[in-house]
């Protein structure tokens, strides 16, 4: 594996329930818009499966200004919405615990 492709490479145990939107956070200052932004990419995430339709429509939502966290998000696709489910999950299964 090149340095170039190992930095393209996603540790699964940096995802947590916000890693999306702190990634975004880098891009966009206002914490409200990069919460928004990172729920419409991840919904992007989910529904496009054609990988051409994804990254055009991503690179719309995100401009390509952000094309390194576009080729971070669509080289780990898989791993980053399957982990940010189930710790977003686990994050909610533990506040209604609290709640309860």
């Amino acid at each position: 594996m090149d340095d170039q492709q190992a930095s393209q490479d996603l540790d699964v145990h940096s995802i947590d329930a916000f890693w999306l939107q702190r990634a975004i956070s880098e891009y966009v200052k206002d914490p409200h818009a990069a919460r928004d932004l990172a729920e419409d990419v991840l919904k992007d995430l989910e529904e496009n499966e054609d990988l051409r339709s994804l990254e055009n429509q991503l690179v719309l939502r995100l401009d390509f200004d952000k094309f390194d966290l576009i080729k971070l998000l669509l080289n780990n696709r898989d791993k980053s919405t399957h982990d940010f489910f189930l710790k977003k999950f686990s994050h909610c299964v533990q506040f209604c615990i609290v709640l309860s």
